[in-house]
Formats: C-alpha cells, sequence, structure tokens
C-alpha cells in the first residue's frame, strides 16, 4: 500500500510538471512563431526586429530562451511519459524495468533534439543582414544553440540516468511483485549450470567449427581496421569542413567590422558639417542680434530728439498763447502791432504742422522698421530652434552609431576569443 501511494504522488508530480512544461513549449513555440513573422517582414534586418517579444503566457517568457523549442519539449516530453509510465504500472500492465518508465532509444532520441537545437542556432545566424547583427542577435543564436545541447544532456545523464529512473525502478519492483526474483535467480542459476555441463560434452565435437569461427572472426577484424580508417579520413574531411565555415564566419564578422568602421566616419563626417553649420548660423544670429540693438537704439535716440522738439514747440506755443492774452488786454492802440504779430503767428504755426507731419512720417517709419525687425528677430529665433533640433538629432544618431560601433567591437573580440584568432 505504501508503495502504490508513493506512486499515485509520483505521477500526480509529474502530470503537474508536465502540464507547466507543457505551457512553456507552447509558450516558447508562440515566440518562435511571432520572431519568425517579425524576421521576415524585417528582411534579415535586425535593427528594425522588436527588442522583446512575449508569448502567451508572459510569465513564462524567461523559459523561451531557445528558439529551436528544444529546451522546453525535452522535460515536457519526459515528464509526460513518467506520468503515462506511472499509470500504466498501477494498472498493472507489465513494464520493461530496463527502459521504464520511457522507452527504448529515449536517450538518443533528446541528444538527437539537443544536436539539431544547436545546428539551428548556428543556421538561423546565416539569415540575418551582416552589417546589422548585434551582440543581442548573436547571443539569441547562441542560447539557442547551447541550451538545447545543454538541456538535452543534463536531462539524459543527470536527471534521468541519475535521479528518475533509480527511484522509477524502486517503485516498479514495489508495484509488480518482484520480491521473489532472488529465488527465481537460483532457479536460472541451476539451469544454467546444468547446460554448463552439456556444452561440455558438446564443446569437443564443435572444436573444428570453432576454428572456422576464429577465421570468421579475423575476416571481420580486418574489415573492422578497414571501416576505421574510412572513419578516420571522414573526421579528417569533417575538421577541415568545420575549420573552413569557422574561417568564413570570422571573415564575415570582419567585413561587418568594416562596413560599421565606414558607416562610423559618415556620421562623423556629418556631424562635423552639421557642427560647422550651426556654429555659422550662430555667428549670422548674433551678427543679427547685434544690427539689431544697434536699429533699436537708434530708434530710442530719434524717439528722445522728436520728444525733446516736441516739448520745446509745447512751450513756445505756450509763450505765444501768453502773449496773445497779453496783447489783447492792451487794447485798440495795439491793433497794428498784434496784427503784425498775427503774422507771425501763422508763419509760426505753419512750422509746428510741417514738423508734426515730419514726426508722423518718423513714427511710420520707425513702427515699419521696428516691425522688420521684430519679423527678422522671430525668423532668426525660429532658424535657431530649427539648427537645435538639427544638433540635437545629430547627437542621438551619433551617440547610437557609438554604441553600434562598441557593441560591435565587443562583438568581434568576442568571436576572436573563441576561435583563438
Amino acid at each position: 500500500m505504501k508503495i502504490r501511494t508513493q506512486a499515485h504522488l509520483c505521477r500526480a508530480a509529474a502530470a503537474v510538471l508536465a502540464i507547466l512544461s507543457g505551457l512553456a513549449f507552447v509558450n516558447n513555440a508562440f515566440v518562435v512563431m511571432r520572431w519568425w513573422r517579425a524576421f521576415k517582414a524585417a528582411g534579415g534586418d535586425a535593427a528594425q526586429m522588436p527588442d522583446t517579444l512575449s508569448g502567451i503566457v508572459p510569465w513564462l517568457d524567461w523559459t523561451a530562451v531557445d528558439y529551436s523549442c528544444v529546451t522546453t519539449f525535452v522535460p515536457f516530453l519526459g515528464f509526460l511519459l513518467l506520468s503515462h509510465g506511472l499509470g500504466r504500472a498501477l494498472r498493472g500492465d507489465h513494464q520493461d524495468p530496463e527502459h521504464f518508465p520511457f522507452y527504448k532509444g529515449y536517450d538518443q532520441f533528446n541528444i538527437a533534439l539537443g544536436l539539431v537545437g544547436t545546428l539551428w542556432g548556428i543556421i538561423i545566424i546565416g539569415y540575418y543582414q551582416m552589417d546589422t547583427v548585434s551582440m543581442e542577435d548573436l547571443m539569441m543564436c547562441l542560447h539557442t544553440a547551447l541550451f538545447s545541447t545543454l538541456v538535452a544532456v543534463v536531462w539524459v545523464f543527470v536527471v534521468d540516468h541519475s535521479l528518475i529512473r533509480p527511484k522509477m525502478l524502486r517503485l516498479l519492483h514495489g508495484l509488480q511483485g518482484t520480491e521473489h526474483e532472488d529465488e527465481d535467480l537460483v532457479d536460472l542459476i541451476d539451469q544454467l549450470t546444468s547446460g554448463a555441463a552439456g556444452l561440455c560434452e558438446v564443446w569437443d565435437g564443435n572444436r573444428e567449427k570453432l576454428g572456422a569461427l576464429n577465421d570468421a572472426v579475423a575476416l571481420a577484424s580486418a574489415e573492422l581496421r578497414a571501416l576505421s580508417g574510412v572513419g578516420k579520413q571522414v573526421s579528417d574531411s569533417l575538421a577541415k569542413e568545420l575549420v573552413g565555415a569557422a574561417n568564413q564566419f570570422i571573415a564575415k564578422l570582419a567585413l561587418a567590422g568594416e562596413a560599421l568602421e565606414t558607416r562610423q566616419n559618415r556620421l562623423d563626417a556629418a556631424f562635423e558639417e552639421r557642427q560647422r553649420r550651426l556654429d555659422a548660423a550662430q555667428g549670422q544670429h548674433a551678427a543679427a542680434l547685434q544690427a539689431f540693438g544697434e536699429v533699436l537704439a537708434a530708434a530710442q535716440r530719434t524717439q528722445a530728439g522728436f520728444a525733446a522738439a516736441a516739448e520745446k514747440l509745447a512751450a513756445d506755443n505756450a509763450d505765444l498763447r501768453t502773449a496773445l492774452v497779453g496783447e489783447r488786454n492792451a487794447g485798440d492802440a495795439l491793433r497794428g502791432q498784434v496784427a503784425a504779430l498775427h503774422g507771425e503767428n501763422e508763419g509760426r504755426l505753419k512750422r509746428i504742422e510741417e514738423l508734426m507731419a515730419q514726426m508722423r512720417e518718423a513714427d511710420a517709419a520707425y513702427a515699419k522698421r521696428l516691425d522688420a525687425v521684430r519679423g527678422e528677430r522671430d525668423a532668426l529665433a525660429g532658424e535657431r530652434a530649427t539648427l537645435e533640433g538639427e544638433k540635437t538629432a545629430a547627437l542621438k544618431d551619433l551617440d547610437a552609431s557609438h554604441r553600434r560601433a562598441d557593441k560591435a567591437e565587443a562583438l568581434l573580440e568576442k568571436v576572436k576569443s573563441a576561435f583563438n584568432v
């Protein structure tokens, strides 16, 4: 009863882990689908790819580091088979202890999946445009290549052989009633002993057959040596192909570094040209401001002169009015003098009207010039804002180019260190 309880608990735990790992596998598959759609839409341009991609279960996005889905599929398949095998054993179905709770060839299948994931991670980097590849893209491909093999190896040789199978075999022995295996083993030894006695009698009559068998073994050994030579040739050929592929990859990385350096030089030249234009525009703006200040000062001086002349005319007019009042009070005796003064007063009034007309013309000219200066100031302010925006955009482009150049240099150094270049 205790063994069956343990088996039921293990099956429940395996079912829960199978569900969780299955969700992680499905979420990983959706992330890969969305990445592939974005990759096709961008035409292999890594700069147009989104920074992050999410699946249908966002809290499991941390498991979607392998774009071959091997990292999440291996534990999902293992826990699923574990739950299924325990269920069959609990129902009383006979299970093979050599492979329980999995099947024959399960280990080789997992290792093959890990190798497929590694090859896929190496293949997909070739579809990127080399002048846009960043360190983040290379790390994604590296995670696909390494995590798949790592999870497959750890699952097979650590989790499966060291943890799962010993515990499952103990449960299977308890469920299938193999406590009498020792007695069956003694009977088997007795049968083998009897068979060995019979073999001794047959041995003498089969010496010639054994000689022929030795000849066949010698021929097989020669064939094995020949196959060993062929295997060595195949190994050398594969080593040469791998070295050639590595050299081509390093050459492509070098070309990408040169393209990035050329682009950086173009950006530096463009930034220097924009800076030169900005300095020239700032000089022109300063000169225009200085000219505007001079015009404004001259206008202020002109206005002060007009005010002084107006005050002087007002004082003269007051004096004339006082004189007119005195002359009117003098009586008839001074009428002749009043007539003469009246003519003189008309001349002065005419002069005042001329001066007032000149003042109005000067005020209109001043207002027109002031409006023109204000328009020039607004135009210069707009041009300055435009130049400031261009300068800010150029600085952002330069910063982005520096970051890409730093990433490319770091990538080149890592690749060189990885291949001992």
